[in-house]
């Protein structure tokens, strides 16, 4: 019982971040971009390695893309968690 709990609480936040990234609500998938870039420019000045100054290969789709794998995941970790509360 403990355990579907557990479950169950983890699947529900990987549903919800899975959400807000896969459909990019609020623009979070562009505001990760832009969070990507800012820390590859604060590394190019700290290691003096200009490479990173180049916009990062990781554009939106990425994050998208990663938002979807994790909701498609959660929900299975829900269906899981309801299975166990069931006694299934």
């Amino acid at each position: 019982m403990g355990a579907a709990l557990f479950i169950l609480i983890f699947a529900l936040a990987g549903i919800t971040g899975g959400a807000v990234a896969a459909f990019n609500l609020g623009g979070a998938a562009d505001k990760w971009v832009a969070r990507h870039n800012a820390v590859r420019r604060e590394k190019a000045a700290r290691t003096m390695d200009f490479a990173l100054l180049q916009p990062s290969g990781m554009g939106r789709w990425y994050f998208t893309v990663l938002g979807a794998v994790i909701l498609a995941a959660s929900l299975v970790m829900l269906v899981a968690a309801m299975a166990l509360l069931a006694g299934v």
